[in-house]
């Protein structure tokens, strides 16, 4: 049975992880690093069956050696915390020869390289001697920029994190697994969805049995055996996880057996219905017994299924008018609004003089002929003079009578003469009084001005 795993990690500073290690020790090479003056050699490292880079066309012929990508990789970075590459782990299936997962190891990182752009190396590796011997799996070490003639270019900051693009490699890396699982003619196939979602597609479909065999737990990933990392408590977790799918799977099989049981005996009790005499096949067929309890629960799971369809159907209908009657209101307004700004500012508004309905009889009456009347347009003469009406002469504006004054308003009539105003002395004068009042002329102070 193969196995998918597809995991994406990043290669960072702040982690102290280094892009040019990395490379070394997934290709089991020395290489030396320019930036720190580190040499990296992993030679003597074990395990390595293949290594090499692929880079999109019309990339500098030096992007091919990994002691100069790598380095140059680590050079575009400047912060402390940067991320300087990327790491795919992707599970070979075990059923494929060492060729066949060369040739799959190649596909998925060209079809990476194209996808994003940028350079990457794939090492295949075998399993361990302690591990599982069917742990085959590849590691993917790609750049964060874009390789372009000139070399690295723009960050690809599609795969930060970003859950759409990381189940498009998911799905990429599954669909290439399948598809060289076919061309080997080997039966298993991968599925890159989680077992809840695999489940509910199963049940979409009406596959109850598929859909009950896919409830089992999940498993996790245990890891290499490092010291004080958990992997004791991982794989004490995985054991009881898997005893705990063992046992699932058994009760299963035990109850459909049961199941098969019990269908095969209501089957063998079943008796064949001559065909009467006179009678086609069709309705010979509708006399046949009525279908096993199996039967049944699909029934109700296809009715129920149907109406969820429609109910989900006449949803989007409804959504599809009120969307087509909200656009049309909105093409009236501004319609609309367009000729009320286009129409002059002193233009006078017409109303709209709507036409009286005629009746039928009215209009069908035909209009009749009236007798000319001689003295309608004739000049009119009286015989008597008119009095015309007498001409009412313009009254003449009233001048307000003259009031005698107010004694207030008279003016000053006496022959007394009015004594002038003492003018205020200035700043200079006061300062002058302040400072010489109270002074006497005297033979020790005939300097001194008198008292005023």
């Amino acid at each position: 049975m193969a196995i998918y795993s597809c995991s994406v990690k990043t290669i960072s500073r702040s982690n102290g992880h280094s892009a040019t290690a990395a490379a070394a020790y997934q290709a089991g090479i020395k290489l030396y690093d320019e930036t720190t003056g580190e040499t990296h050699n992993y030679a003597n490292k074990s395990g390595v069956v293949k290594s090499k880079i692929i880079v999109p066309e019309g990339s500098p012929e030096w992007a091919k050696n990994p002691e100069r990508l790598f380095t140059e990789a680590e050079k575009s970075e400047n912060r402390k915390n940067s991320t300087v590459a990327r790491e795919f782990i992707i599970a070979l299936p075990h059923e494929l020869d060492k060729d066949q997962q060369t040739r799959l190891s190649k596909d998925i990182t060209q079809k990476l390289v194209d996808r994003f752009g940028f350079a990457a190396q794939y090492s295949i590796h075998k399993p361990s001697k302690k591990g599982d011997q069917r742990n085959d799996h590849i590691h993917i070490l790609a750049t964060t920029r874009e390789m372009t003639p000139d070399g690295l270019g723009k960050k690809t900051r599609e795969l930060d994190g970003r859950a759409n693009a990381i189940n498009e490699v998911r799905g990429m890396v599954g669909k290439t697994i399948n598809k060289h699982l076919k061309h080997a003619n080997v039966a298993a196939r991968v599925d890159h969805r989680s077992l809840k979602d695999q489940q509910e597609a199963a049940l979409e479909k009406g596959q109850v049995v598929k859909a009950a065999k896919l409830a089992r737990k999940p498993q996790i990933h245990v890891g290499k055996p490092f010291n004080g990392r958990g992997y004791e408590e991982r794989q004490a977790k995985n054991a009881k996880i898997i005893q705990y799918n063992t046992d699932f799977i058994r009760k299963q099989q035990e109850s459909f057996a049961k199941i098969d049981k019990t269908i095969s005996a209501k089957a063998g009790k079943k008796t064949t219905v001559a065909k009467p005499s006179g009678h086609s096949a069709k309705p010979a067929r509708s006399e046949k017994p009525s279908r096993d309890n199996k039967g049944r629960i699909l029934d109700k799971h296809h009715k129920l299924q149907n109406e969820i369809n429609q109910a989900q159907e006449e949803r989007l209908r409804a959504e599809e008018k009120g969307r087509l009657e909200n656009e049309q209101a909105s093409q009236k307004f501004w319609a609309s609004f367009k000729n009320w700004l286009t129409e002059p500012l002193d233009k006078p508004q017409q109303q709209e003089q709507t036409p009286k309905p005629k009746l039928e009889a009215q209009q069908k009456k035909k209009p009749s002929k009236k007798p000319v009347d001689p003295l309608k347009d004739a000049e009119y003469k009286p015989i008597y003079p008119l009095k015309q009406p007498e001409k009412k002469k313009p009254e003449e504006e009233k001048q307000p009578e003259p009031t005698e004054p107010r004694w207030r308003d008279l003016p000053d009539m006496g022959n007394r003469e009015q004594a002038p105003k003492k003018k205020a002395p200035n700043i200079s004068e006061r300062i002058r009084r302040k400072k010489y009042r109270g002074t006497v002329l005297s033979p020790s102070n005939n300097n001194k001005r008198p008292r005023l």
